[in-house]
């Protein structure tokens, strides 16, 4: 017979109260959103539950997304077009909108955060910009103000009102032929000059501009290029290598065949390439329908990744795809299926429009899925070989609805803090509304921040081959360390205002450290 005394069951039951307690806190702490989102969760700190919507209805608009790009001090800006909503004929206008880091508007920029600009046109829309060192937005897009269609530039103030300075009273118009032009895309490259690319008369164009907005007289005639392939050429995307040398992407329609996805590569100063393709561009057919190129990245390695939608095997429904080149643009065979990789998400069209690099070389794409009624944001990751990562989502699949009807992504962008920031637009009722959604990747952001990081200023941000660091200190030794604490650029200095070339780092995330001999500085610094 057991014997149980009254002073041991009281220990007992403390002992049980303890232990108890420890596995409902342990519990929590496992199971709170802090530690149980996984690459492709939603960032819970984002907006409401990782998702933010933004409606210029009360500006009597429509919404349409361009681009969306994280500024210098951490806020978010999405460039686009308004248009008016009711019955035709309908006006779309020239849009900006900025967010701040947890994903409320801006109030102190333009209407609530909202920049409308009406050029007369009745079809006009931005699709890129860039900030500038002094916080000044230039921004790309297309005006047909004049009966015509031609590509813009618009510099705007950090507060969202026009830059006068900048142009003709804050605006450059350019038609580059008689028949117009349209602007696709805006890049800028190590000079500091924009590079906008589009179609003119069905033909691939190139228009370079100082930072001032008058054309740079360096490139072309008279900063123009034209290049006539012999038949309808549409340009969707361009990158400038750290070599100088400008890649295009977009689609060909030739009489009786297929759109077929081109590449361009040209020299500096705008003539085609000879060393890639033996020709400076290539037609690359993936089906026997429509192939759309969405967007373009490079690899460190000078690998070239497009990504973009087709028809599938069966030419039942769109598809996405990823292709990847040599540098001499012959296809990669150690990608996917001899350089080529296919994606069929949902039950109906699936769409790209984006991809980014992550540091450790992996790829996310971003676009639309349908599932047999409506369209999702979609969201696939994928390893260097091409093929899905199943550490990322449903096995490297993630799919969001944001509205009850047709959502889509338009761009994203991978934050100075690894964290993935997408944009788009989600219909609600009768109406396009901007989306935005954020999302965990599980990139290594942990080196350690130390020192005062408001000392210190980095231009542009994410930067592509040239970092420009400014501090109120005098700096005598800069650099920059992964995400593993490894130093991959170091830098001696002994001024308070320098420029770090980054043409021969990868792509990633990094850690900005410099010192004044007293102090140490941080900075999160992004190089595309």
């Amino acid at each position: 017979m057991l014997t149980f005394h009254f002073q041991n069951l009281t220990n007992m039951a403390h002992l049980i109260k303890a232990f108890c307690s420890f596995v409902i806190i342990q519990s929590f702490i496992l199971w709170s959103p802090a530690y149980a989102q996984q690459p492709g969760d939603l960032d819970l700190t984002f907006g409401a539950n990782g998702i933010v919507t933004a409606d210029a209805g009360n500006l009597g608009l429509d919404d349409g997304v361009g681009v969306i790009k994280q500024l210098n001090d951490g806020q978010l800006m999405i460039a686009g077009r308004g248009r008016t909503i009711g019955f035709p004929p309908y006006e779309s206008y020239l849009m900006l909108v900025k967010f701040q880091q947890n994903g409320t508007l801006t109030s102190g920029f333009g209407q609530n955060g909202f920049v409308i600009t009406d050029l007369g046109g009745d079809n006009e829309g931005l699709v890129s910009f860039y900030e500038k060192e002094n916080g000044k937005i230039i921004a790309g897009g297309t005006s047909n103000q004049i009966g015509i269609f031609e590509h813009v530039l618009i510099q705007f103030t950090g507060e969202g009102s026009l830059d006068l300075t900048f142009g003709d009273n804050g605006i450059v118009y350019d038609s580059q032929t008689v028949f117009g032009s349209v602007l696709t895309s805006l890049t800028m490259n190590q000079q500091d000059e924009f590079l906008a690319t589009g179609t003119a008369n069905g033909d691939v164009m190139l228009a370079k501009y100082a930072s001032d907005g008058f054309a740079a007289d360096n490139f072309g005639i008279s900063g123009r290029v034209i290049h006539n392939l012999g038949e309808l050429e549409t340009i969707t995307d361009c990158i400038v290598q750290t070599d100088g040398k400008i890649l295009l992407a977009g689609t060909q329609a030739e009489s009786g065949n297929p759109e077929g996805v081109i590449l361009l590569r040209l020299l500096p100063d705008g003539s085609l390439d000879l060393s890639f393709n033996l020709s400076g561009w290539a037609n690359l057919s993936l089906s026997t329908n429509n192939n759309r190129p969405a967007d373009i990245t490079l690899l460190e390695s000078g690998k070239i990744l497009v990504i973009g939608f087709t028809t599938n095997q069966a030419e039942t429904a769109f598809e996405i795809f990823a292709l990847r080149l040599m540098p001499d643009g012959s296809y990669d065979s150690s990608f996917g299926t001899n350089g080529i990789a296919r994606y069929d998400i949902g039950s109906g069209d699936d769409y790209a429009s984006a991809v980014v690099l992550q540091p450790d070389g992996k790829a996310i794409i971003g676009g639309t899925a349908n599932n047999g009624n409506d369209n999702n944001f979609c969201l696939i990751r994928i390893n260097e070989d091409g093929s899905l990562d199943p550490t990322f989502g449903n096995n490297g699949i993630v799919i969001t609805e944001i509205s009850p009807d047709n959502d889509g992504i338009a761009d994203m962008e991978l934050q100075a803090d690894g964290k993935l920031v997408v944009a788009g637009t989600a219909r609600v009722g009768t109406n396009d509304d901007i989306a935005i959604a954020r999302y965990h990747t599980g990139i290594n952001t942990s080196v350690a921040e130390i020192g005062v990081e408001s000392k210190l200023s980095v231009f542009p941000n994410p930067a592509v081959n040239q970092l420009t660091v400014t501090s109120e200190k005098t700096l005598n030794n800069v650099e920059l360390l992964d995400a593993l604490g490894r130093t991959a650029l170091t830098q001696t200095s002994n001024a308070n205002r320098f420029q770090l070339d980054l043409s021969q780092i990868p792509s990633g995330i990094y850690l900005l450290r410099a010192t004044d001999g007293k102090q140490t500085f941080t900075k999160k610094v992004v190089k595309e």
